[in-house]
């Protein structure tokens, strides 16, 4: 399936007076400065103007070098920091709330040991006001397209890091969010494994209208899974570049090694190097 493509232009056309659809995610000249006090009062500049969209059903990337505030980014969309300069718009609308509101998934799993898989993935909607039982009944009809129906009664101790990872993702997805925000949630887990849940992922979303948000480190996965992939800066982090992706989605894996997907390696990894100032 071929995912709309970003283009910096809108064609007026014969189409000029027809609405534009409304970004799910409007990011406007956002920046972030931390500000620390004490004796010695200092700041530091983390982000510098960061413009960004994000259409119904758009898998976006965003890479760059460590410390270059990605993770700040999703901190501002989710809303766990609201101190900021600039706009962030859900649908449009910069007061819509968003703490709690939009999924965050974290490179580490961040399970209750003490709960099974099943009560760990219905935590999300516990929080949003559903009874147990309720949850329990809206997350069970997912567990077989999370691989995770024969799994329902285990602890997170016996099951894999990929299962694990399984999990978090479904209790992020739960609650239905149109948005969905995924920092490194893939960085701890072996290269088999990591492999095998890009394809997993990128099926389960090859239909849905959920856009999706990932900050990595890594240049294929952003590849394989994205219509579209920014490159920041080192601090404070800037979009330098923004690469469109147009392989239809969902990918295999094996696409990596085809002419086109290696060229366009090659460039990501080239914008990257320039970006951070270090030789690829």
């Amino acid at each position: 399936m071929m995912r709309p493509q970003y283009s910096g232009t809108t064609d007026a056309g014969p189409q000029r007076d027809a609405p534009e659809a409304v970004p799910v995610l409007g990011v406007k000249a956002v920046s972030k400065r931390f500000v620390s006090g004490g004796m010695s009062p200092s700041s530091l500049d983390v982000l510098s103007g960061i413009d960004l969209d994000l259409a119904r059903g758009e898998f976006v990337s965003i890479v760059g070098p460590s410390g270059c505030g990605k993770s700040t980014l999703l901190n501002l969309i989710s809303g766990l920091d609201t101190d900021y300069d600039g706009e962030i718009n859900l649908n449009g609308d910069g007061a819509a709330p968003r703490i709690g509101r939009v999924p965050y998934m974290h490179q580490r799993d961040l399970l209750l040991p003490w709960r099974t898989v099943l009560d760990n993935a219905t935590i999300s909607l516990e929080i949003r006001g559903a009874g147990k039982r309720r949850a329990r009944e809206e997350a069970l009809v997912h567990l077989d397209e999370f691989g995770l129906a024969e799994f329902a009664s285990s602890y997170p101790s016996e099951i894999s890091g990929g299962m694990r990872q399984r999990v978090a993702l479904l209790r992020a997805t739960l609650p239905g969010a149109e948005l969905l925000l995924l920092d490194e949630p893939f960085g701890a887990l072996d290269a088999i494994t990591r492999s095998s849940m890009h394809t997993w992922l990128s099926q389960l979303l090859a239909d849905s209208e959920r856009a999706v948000l990932l900050v990595t480190h890594d240049v294929e996965e952003a590849l394989l899974l994205s219509d579209r992939v920014h490159v920041m800066s080192s601090r404070p982090g800037r979009i330098v570049s923004t690469l469109d992706v147009e392989f239809p989605r969902p990918r295999d894996a094996g696409i990596v090694t085809s002419p086109q997907f290696v060229e366009l390696k090659a460039r990501l990894l080239r914008v990257l190097s320039d970006s951070s100032g270090v030789a690829a």
